[in-house]
């Protein structure tokens, strides 16, 4: 589980780290979090591009076989601005996501009451 951060949305980036920390991820028995984010650890590796190669390189630096992680990204279409969420959950070792949840918010006051349930979607806990 990696945290996560956005200078532009410190509360949301906060408690989506908390939501994966908790997460019960089905199929994974051991868990660890780094302290670090993933956009740290790909600078480390220095493989910073958003692709599977990466995230493949990112997992063995870790000794991770799997990566649970979330992206916050926003766009400004006209004049309506949203909150793209992506959590993800990655199988290093065979180089292919194993579930993507994605959401887009108006705010991220409607973000932070709709990450939860794409946490436990990627995690593959969802009902």
């Amino acid at each position: 589980m990696l945290p996560v951060e956005s200078e532009s949305f410190p509360e949301l980036a906060d408690w989506l780290s908390s939501l994966l920390e908790d997460a019960r991820v089905t199929g994974v028995d051991e868990k660890f979090q780094p302290k670090v984010t993933l956009e740290v650890v790909q600078l480390a590796i220095e493989c910073v591009d958003a692709t599977p190669t990466c995230y493949m390189a990112a997992g063995r630096s870790l000794g991770a076989n799997r990566l649970l992680f979330a992206q916050i990204g926003s766009s400004a279409k006209r004049r309506d601005h949203t909150l793209r969420i992506a959590v993800t959950l990655f199988d290093a070792e065979a180089g292919a996501p194993v579930r993507v949840a994605d959401g887009v918010f108006k705010s991220q006051n409607d973000a932070l009451a709709g990450v939860e349930e794409l946490v436990s979607r990627a995690a593959g806990t969802s009902k």
